[in-house]
C-alpha cells in the first residue's frame, strides 16, 4: 500500500506501508527511494515491535522527507539508517514525525503526545519550510512539550481533532 509519493530533482521517494501475515497486528513502515530512472535506489525501515503507523509523508522545497504516524511503546526510529534515537510513547499512542534527507540520511524524530492517544492524519509542508500536522486526540494531551512549551488540551467528550503548526527549526 503506497501512502503517497514525491518528487523532486532525479529522485522519486515513496512511503508504502507492509502489514504483517495477518496473524498479528504489526504494522511497519518504510521509505523507498526510485531514482527517475526507474532504478531501485533504498528501502529504509521506520517502526518498533508493535503497531507502528505511517499516516502521512510531504518534502520540502530541498527534497527531504517528512513521516508522520504514530507508535506505541519505545522505538529506535534510527536504527535501520545504523544510528540511535529512541522515542518512548508517554501513554497509549503518541505521534511522531520523523525528517529524512534528501541523500535518505536521517536527520531526527520528534514525539507529540500525552497520557492517553494520539493519532496523526496527514501532514505537510508550507513554502516557508512550516511542518504541518492534523490528527485526533483523546482526553488530555500534551503537544509542546517536546519543543521546551505547554499547550495541554482537553478532548471535549472523546475523540476531537488538531491543527498544531511545527515551525521549520523543529
Amino acid at each position: 500500500h503506497i501512502t503517497r509519493a514525491h518528487g523532486t530533482g532525479n529522485t522519486t521517494s515513496m512511503m508504502v506501508v507492509s502489514l504483517s501475515d495477518g496473524t498479528d497486528s504489526v504494522i511497519q513502515g518504510f521509505t523507498v527511494s526510485i531514482l527517475s530512472s526507474s532504478n531501485y535506489s533504498v528501502a529504509k525501515r521506520l517502526g518498533g515491535v508493535y503497531y507502528d503507523s505511517v499516516d502521512g509523508i510531504a518534502s520540502d522545497g530541498q527534497g527531504n522527507l517528512y513521516v508522520i504516524g504514530s507508535f506505541y511503546s519505545s522505538v529506535n526510529f534510527a536504527a535501520d539508517f545504523a544510528g540511535n534515537d529512541i522515542k518512548t510513547s508517554a501513554g497509549l499512542f503518541d505521534i511522531y514525525i520523523t525528517k529524512i534527507n534528501l541523500d535518505s540520511t536521517y536527520a531526527w524524530t520528534h514525539r507529540l503526545g500525552g497520557s492517553n492517544t494520539e493519532v496523526a492524519s496527514d501532514i505537510t509542508v508550507d513554502d516557508a519550510g512550516n511542518v504541518v500536522i492534523v490528527g485526533s486526540f483523546y482526553n488530555n494531551s500534551e503537544f509542546a512539550s517536546y519543543f521546551g512549551g505547554n499547550d495541554t488540551k482537553v478532548s471535549a467528550g472523546s475523540f476531537d481533532t488538531f491543527g498544531p503548526v511545527i515551525t521549520s527549526d523543529c
